[in-house]
């Protein structure tokens, strides 16, 4: 069938302790506001594994697994009216054909405590005019084939604190026109071209991050930045677990 759950202008649903399994979008949410999805499993879809569109708003997403979709992503929130005040917390999104979780055009969506693992373009994608006020905190993002969190265009504000990205082509990578990101308290060790790629040509804030090594021109090397500035940076690495103290 096409969808493993399809909801439409609901409020309150509860989708617990399920598994589903090639369908085309695991679940799909249209509309659907105030509602909890947990500890469930969506495997092998033929786009998403998790899907939020049409002003689906202040849902939680968590405890659960994404994997191996064929075409999409394993969660991907995404409306051109923007989708708001949404969780994701405490997933696992493997395998996935472009991005483990991919926020599109969807404001102060907090995604946190999740693992990102060998998905085919990044492990964390944040992109669209309404995706502002956006947090990425305390995931670990690795060996995803492009970055481990990217930033792109049309971003304004988005906090990425206390990540640990490595093993990816970029740890953090910002392009197109994308403003006021703090990205900070990273541990960005480990990745095959750059720990931090800043492309969009404006000025974010990369301050205490962990490079894996100390030395000033070590971590240059491992930076492409022609606007930002990434001193003072970690000299060892973050606690990035929830509530850890990172006054380093």
């Amino acid at each position: 069938g096409n969808y493993g759950i399809y909801a439409d202008t609901q409020t309150g649903l509860s989708i617990r302790n399920l598994q589903v399994t090639g369908v085309y979008d695991g679940l799909l949410f249209r509309n659907v506001d105030l509602s909890t999805v947990d500890n469930d499993s969506f495997a092998d879809c033929g786009d998403n594994g998790v899907y939020l569109t049409n002003g689906s708003d202040t849902n939680t997403i968590r405890n659960s697994r994404m994997s191996n979709s064929t075409v999409g992503a394993g969660i991907l929130i995404s409306d051109v009216v923007g989708c708001q005040y949404n969780t994701l917390t405490g997933n696992r999104a493997d395998g996935n054909n472009t991005n483990g979780f991919h926020v599109g055009s969807a404001k102060y969506t907090v995604v946190t405590s999740n693992i990102a693992y060998a998905n085919s373009q990044n492990g964390i994608y944040v992109t669209g005019n309404f995706s502002d006020t956006v947090q990425v905190l305390n995931n670990l993002s690795i060996q995803n084939v492009r970055a481990g969190i990217h930033i792109d265009a049309g971003v304004d504000g988005c906090y990425v604190i206390q990540n640990e990205c490595r093993g990816n082509d970029t740890g953090i990578r910002i392009t197109g026109a994308v403003t006021g990101v703090t990205a900070s308290k990273n541990n960005l060790v480990g990745n095959n071209v750059n720990a931090v790629y800043n492309g969009s040509g404006n000025l974010h804030t990369l301050t205490r991050n962990w490079f894996g090594v100390s030395d000033s021109s070590a971590i240059g090397a491992r930076v492409s930045d022609t606007a930002g500035d990434w001193d003072p940076w970690r000299l060892a690495a973050v606690d990035t677990a929830p509530g850890a103290a990172t006054t380093a």
